[in-house]
């Protein structure tokens, strides 16, 4: 059974990417689309810092039928809405907090914990992992975006895609990539395009 740690360390990894990366443009208009996906940076950003709240829920509980049968407010699915106001300042303060909920959930549960994903009933380990994979893949997303052509760092996409995508050969070009073209959103060479795609979130031996 693969250890929670490898994993915290992995989302506060790409954690310490996105905010890194964003803060050095605190004046930049995140209304804009996110790259590649149909929803805006505001909207891409409330989705990843939702996530981290939701899988760390997923875990505490051992909830295995469902998600928890809650809602956010206005009976929409998202809890966390930041606060356009305070802009990039605002995110970069906040979104930390919601992924060390997920970090200290992952570290507090048993190992032995099961939870429901539609991609696999999950351990904490694999939570965690999952929040490294939004972080990272959305992040992209979002600064995309806003005009910055950047590279997925290689240290935590290799550990998600060990962890998440075992059915993916890593590919020369290396891990950030590999694990771009695993979740749609480039070309590889020697490699059809990616055009419907899931982790496997199940518990194996590794």
């Amino acid at each position: 059974m693969r250890e929670a740690e490898d994993d915290v360390v992995a989302l506060r990894a790409a954690t310490g990417w996105v905010v890194t990366e964003l803060g050095e443009h605190p004046d930049t208009d995140l209304s804009v689309r996110a790259g590649p996906v149909d929803w805006s940076c505001w909207t891409t950003l409330d989705h990843v810092a939702d996530c981290q709240l939701a899988y760390a829920l997923q875990v505490a509980s051992g909830y295995t039928d469902d998600y928890l049968p809650v809602h956010g407010g206005g009976h929409t699915d998202d809890f966390v809405h930041f606060q356009h106001e305070r802009g990039v300042p605002g995110v970069t303060e906040v979104l930390p907090a919601f992924a060390e909920v997920l970090c200290a959930t992952a570290l507090a549960a048993p190992g032995y914990v099961r939870a429901y994903h539609p991609f696999g009933e999950s351990d904490p380990a694999g939570f965690a992992a999952m929040g490294a994979v939004e972080m990272l893949v959305h992040g992209h997303d979002v600064l995309a975006g806003i005009g910055r052509t950047v590279a997925l760092p290689e240290s935590p996409a290799t550990s998600v895609l060990r962890r998440l995508f075992p059915h993916v050969e890593m590919h020369d070009a290396g891990a950030g990539p590999t694990l771009r073209w695993a979740t749609g959103r480039t070309d590889l060479p020697g490699r059809e395009r990616v055009t419907r795609w899931r982790w496997d979130g199940t518990v194996g031996d590794g």
